[in-house]
């Protein structure tokens, strides 16, 4: 698996002009490409930009037909374990399926077809049912530290959904997708092309927050997956806000956002109630229905967890359902970040010291998961995401900062080199009398020129043992790593390979660390 390898090996690839980390493309498909960046992320970026939402789908089944596989397999057995068979989905697709945009049914369609994993595999897993809690904010100018509209949400969905086959879940198939021609971004998973949360670049932030409201809900309506999609296509918060309540299913709760600082809440408790307020009148119901003492309002500040609190449809709630110990340790987070304002940086630390707090509640700290955290800033499209790994929940990531604008402004370049895998090499640690490093590296032209590679290793960057490569032009290549004569001190060179094609291509450049202790073993 391409991630189980970059985690383990460390590679980076980097622009050797300013030492960033560089953007590059890992596979291509007619006008849509993966991309990856070199420092460690662990989503890649999807860029969909074909001129049907068939050929959107299309384009993705085929760039992750492996990625899309191994999602759907773990989705279907984890609803297996939990009592829900891939013919329930099936008929719950169906039975929501009337209501759903034509655009997005063709959408899974070509994911299925672009995959070769069965349609009703692909159908069942879109219409797999939420039941976990999460929790979002939206801020706006008087909370913030440049004015602008921040938006965060908490997905907390279980880090333990795994695909039977690979031992792969479906946090390491996590994806940031660019949809170019309709502006859209939006944190999912291999396979999907439906959303629990995104924005239309510069213009509209969705987060969204599921509800239990027993007896009371019904899945004959729209797919809330896809009304998010819809919402963020809008042109106000408002406008956005009124997307989840034509043909509502169960329970649900939304926040959106535009650019022009606005902010919408919204609860959907099926289609017999609905709310929709702005952040003044929703933070007052806090004094009738929170019963956390402090979780009271915080000025141009919403905060959003799985419980109704407007008088017409919190009737509706599942009793003893709803996290008030969300609001009130997330009101304490965002306190500690008052001076300083709310960012992307300050609102996605809140939502992890959030998570990081409900870990010592007992009847909580049990059972607190999260697998993919963002804040996003609307007016400009900055976000910082952290996503779960395959051991550890999301608010204990790294976080890493995504330019969604820039992401959005990007083409697929005519010609260029395509990556399936970062330069690696083996072994790459040794003792202080060095050794002899195997590097390899994949790559190909998309206009079918012969691919052309070149090997180096620097220290203090100075070509170190220039004269032991062997085979340094071709895939595969050895390096001497010299002897250490230093007694305390480690030393680090770095494995360089120069990617290219006999037509010409663009460079592209990876490099690996390589360390070789010192004779103490330090």
């Amino acid at each position: 698996m391409r991630k189980t390898t970059v985690s383990l090996l460390l590679a980076l690839v980097v622009l050797i002009s300013t030492g960033a980390a560089q953007a590059y493309i890992v596979a291509s498909w007619g006008n849509s490409w993966l991309e990856e960046v070199g420092d460690g992320r662990p989503d890649q970026i999807l860029h969909l930009n074909e001129s049907t939402p068939y050929l959107n789908g299309y384009a993705q089944g085929v760039l992750l037909s492996t990625q899309v596989a191994q999602t759907v397999r773990a989705y279907l057995q984890y609803g297996l374990n939990n009592g829900f068979t891939e013919a329930d989905g099936v008929a719950l697709w169906n039975q929501q399926a009337p209501y759903v945009l034509q655009e997005f049914k063709d959408e899974v369609q070509g994911i299925a077809d672009g995959s070769g994993v069965p349609l009703s595999s692909v159908q069942a897993v879109h219409a797999f049912p939420s039941r976990f809690s999460c929790c979002g904010f939206a801020a706006k100018a008087g909370a913030t530290t440049n004015g602008q509209v921040y938006q965060g949400r908490s997905l907390d969905y279980p880090t333990d959904i795994t695909d039977p086959q690979t031992g792969i879940t479906v946090q390491e198939n996590g994806l940031v997708t660019i949809w170019h021609r309709t502006g859209e971004a939006h944190v999912s998973w291999a396979g999907m092309c439906g959303s629990v949360g995104g924005t239309r670049v510069g213009a509209i932030t969705v987060g969204e927050q599921t509800q239990k409201i027993g007896g009371y809900a019904t899945y004959s309506g729209n797919n809330m997956i896809f009304q998010c999609r819809e919402a963020v296509r809008a042109n106000s918060a408002q406008a956005a806000a009124e997307v989840f309540t034509v043909n509502p299913t169960k329970g649900y709760s939304f926040q959106t956002s535009d650019s022009a600082g606005n902010i919408r809440c919204v609860e959907v408790a099926g289609p017999q109630a609905y709310y929709i307020g702005d952040e003044n009148g929703y933070e007052s119901f806090n004094s009738h229905f929170w019963y956390v003492p402090n979780s009271g309002a915080i000025p141009n500040v919403v905060r959003r967890t799985n419980c109704f609190i407007a008088p017409n449809t919190q009737p509706y709630q599942t009793p003893g359902e709803g996290w008030e110990a969300h609001l009130a340790l997330f009101t304490d987070a965002l306190d500690n970040y008052e001076n300083a304002g709310i960012n992307c940086e300050t609102g996605s630390q809140a939502l992890a010291d959030t998570y990081t707090a409900l870990l010592g509640i007992p009847e909580w700290g049990f059972g607190v998961t999260s697998e993919h955290q963002w804040c996003i800033n609307t007016n400009t499209g900055e976000m910082k995401l952290r996503r779960a790994t395959r051991s550890d929940n999301a608010f204990r990531a790294n976080g890493y900062t995504y330019w969604l604008a820039s992401e959005l402004a990007e083409t697929l370049p005519a010609h260029h080199i395509r990556v399936p895998m970062y330069p690696w090499g083996t072994p790459t640690t040794f003792s202080s009398s060095g050794g002899t490093v195997n590097c390899h590296a994949s790559c190909s032209c998309n206009q079918g020129h012969a691919a052309t590679y070149y090997w180096q290793a620097f220290y203090n960057g100075v070509p170190a043992n220039d004269g032991t490569w062997t085979t340094r032009t071709s895939p595969d290549a050895t390096w001497k790593a010299p002897k250490n004569s230093s007694w305390t001190s480690s030393r680090y060179y770095t494995v360089r390979c120069t990617m290219s094609c006999a037509g010409g291509a663009p460079q592209v450049i990876g490099e690996f660390q390589v360390r070789v202790k010192s004779v103490l073993g330090l």
